[in-house]
């Protein structure tokens, strides 16, 4: 499923949209009541889901709230409890444009072969980004929500190099598995960093998980 959208000026829109074109929507009285097994997300349930979210998605309306557009899910409250208590880890990337389209048709087809099934994908186009450990530039973003197996730990490493290659990062937002290494490779610039950090937080006062982890604290 490809969804594509435009964003709509005020002027552009009816007039019965006019008056609130950014109101919120009540919440949904959907919701997943308890964690699902861990098996009922397949490569089955998988297609039978996205067959779903393509058909809420692509409505035959000229103009789509943002709600609807950019967060399909949030239509179901508790969703996360699909991937059961195991939970799930998304995987965003981006690319350079030049060469992004075989990069992205070579990282697809490893995710295939991987034994990993991801439940939903998400691709958008970035300008560029700004700031010492800023993750967009001028590419192609994927975010791919990956229910947590065993393989996924063996398997996200070599996505991460093949993302490197092409001169591709990971964001850093929603990381979990990244290593100190293959980050510093990403972010080059993390030094700069270190030294504004070292410079207003000499006695590392203010530290995480992730920074001790990728060596930023």
């Amino acid at each position: 499923m490809l969804t594509l959208g435009n964003a709509a000026k005020l002027a552009d829109l009816p007039e019965k949209l006019k008056n609130d074109p950014l109101k919120l929507h009540p919440a949904s009285k959907l919701s997943v009541p308890f964690f699902m097994p861990n098996f009922t997300l397949n490569n089955l349930t998988v297609r039978v889901l996205n067959r779903v979210i393509a058909f809420v998605q692509n409505s035959p309306k000229e103009f789509i709230h943002y709600e609807k557009f950019f967060f399909p899910l949030d239509a179901i409250n508790n969703w996360n409890r699909g991937y059961g208590k195991r939970g799930f880890v998304q995987y965003q990337f981006v690319i350079p444009e030049t060469n992004g389209k075989q990069v992205l048709t070579e990282i697809l087809h490893m995710i295939a072969d991987s034994g990993c099934t991801p439940f939903l994908n998400v691709f958008k186009k970035m300008g560029d980004g700004q700031g010492l450990l800023s993750f967009p530039f001028k590419g192609y973003t994927t975010a791919i929500d990956f229910p947590v197996t065993k393989k996924l730990f063996e398997f996200t490493p070599k996505l991460d190099a093949r993302v490197l290659a092409a001169g591709g990062r990971l964001y850093l937002g929603k990381d979990a598995l990244l290593a100190e290494g293959m980050f510093k490779a990403m972010y080059p610039q993390y030094t700069e960093w270190l030294e504004v950090k070292h410079k207003y937080d000499p006695y590392t006062k203010f530290s995480s998980n992730i920074g001790r982890r990728l060596g930023l604290s």
